[in-house]
């Protein structure tokens, strides 16, 4: 009992020792804008969607244009007879003639051409719908890229700010707090009145709020960067503020 009871003691601590020891935090993925609109246009379904919609158009297209070509059909077919007495006439002095043989094997084989002389413009019709369609679902394709990496860049964006506005508001709050302090110093000396620190009090709590929203903000937009770049909820990345800049032009100077 003594040894058990030893066991389950030396297994408690290994077990606490092990939950203290926490796996190392991945490193975050770098992403760049870049990186994230090609991510965005990998992953996303709603483009993939839209990418197979204008395939299926383009192969209506040829499915339209096949109709004027000339149809080959070819047919065959086997049939199994039950095996019969054949029908065999004889007659006084000739030889014995079969009339009706036994066949138990039936084959049959069939090919046709066809080739569409007249159709009264239901084939130009068809191929002029399939074609406008086609352009159609192209269209959609490309509006919904468009659609899909600008919402890539205000979601980049939108987390880069407000990051930095967390970063700024928590600046915010340390400088409140110092300036707390220095009121309260000079309320116990007697230089300043109470209602003074208590409004630099109500200062430094509504910048601490303003710095948690902005946080919450924060943690909002990446969320929705990272589904539309197609990571896991939770996955660390950092950004590169230096991607937004626009590439410089060859304008002169003068």
């Amino acid at each position: 009992m003594k040894r058990m009871a030893l066991f389950l003691t030396l297994l408690s601590a290994a077990a606490l020792e092990a939950a203290g020891q926490a796996a190392p935090a991945p490193a975050p993925i770098r992403l760049t804008l870049e990186d994230a609109l090609v991510r965005a246009r990998t992953t996303s379904a709603k483009l993939a969607s839209y990418q197979a919609l204008a395939q299926a158009a383009t192969e209506s297209v040829k499915g339209a244009k096949s109709e004027r070509w000339p149809g080959l059909d070819l047919g065959a077919s086997y049939m199994r007879n039950s095996d019969v007495t054949g029908f065999v006439l004889e007659a006084p002095g000739q030889p014995a003639r079969t009339v009706f043989p036994n066949i138990p094997n039936s084959w049959r084989t069939q090919a046709s051409v066809t080739f569409p002389l007249y159709t009264g413009g239901r084939v130009g019709s068809q191929i002029n719908v399939a074609t406008e369609a086609q352009a159609a679902a192209a269209s959609d394709r490309a509006a919904a890229q468009n659609d899909l990496e600008a919402e890539t860049r205000v979601a980049y964006v939108g987390v880069l700010y407000a990051r930095d506005n967390a970063r700024v508001l928590g600046n915010t709050v340390a400088s409140y707090e110092s300036h707390l302090k220095d009121a309260r110093h000079r309320q116990e000396l007697g230089l300043s009145a109470s209602h003074e620190t208590l409004a630099v009090a109500v200062e430094r709590e509504q910048a601490e709020l303003a710095r948690l929203q902005s946080e919450n903000g924060a943690e909002a937009a990446l969320a929705n960067l990272l589904r539309l770049v197609g990571l896991p909820p939770g996955t660390a990345v950092e950004l590169d503020a230096s991607t937004l800049a626009d590439p410089p032009t060859a304008e002169s100077t003068e």
